[in-house]
């Protein structure tokens, strides 16, 4: 059976998320998710990002001291049955 937030339940959520710079963590249907402020959001979009990009660098790297060469996309998707 869903909850109901009222309207008043949630401004005082986002009141704690903008003033206490809290997150709100809440369960649906066996899944959990959170609630946070966009600038986090953004903070934790940026930390993923430098995240990959550090291991595309590693990968390049690990390639150019084995002296491998790039496999094509257009490769991939042929061997793997997408063209």
């Amino acid at each position: 059976m869903p909850q109901i937030i009222e309207k008043s339940e949630l401004d005082v959520l986002c009141e704690r998320i903008i003033t206490g710079n809290d997150r709100i963590i809440f369960t649906h249907c066996g899944k959990q998710f959170v609630l946070l402020s966009m600038e986090e959001f953004q903070f934790f979009e940026a930390l993923e990002d430098h995240y990959d990009n550090e291991l595309a660098d590693a990968a390049l790297a690990e390639m150019q001291e084995r002296e491998e060469k790039p496999i094509p996309y257009e490769q991939i998707r042929k061997d793997l049955g997408l063209e």
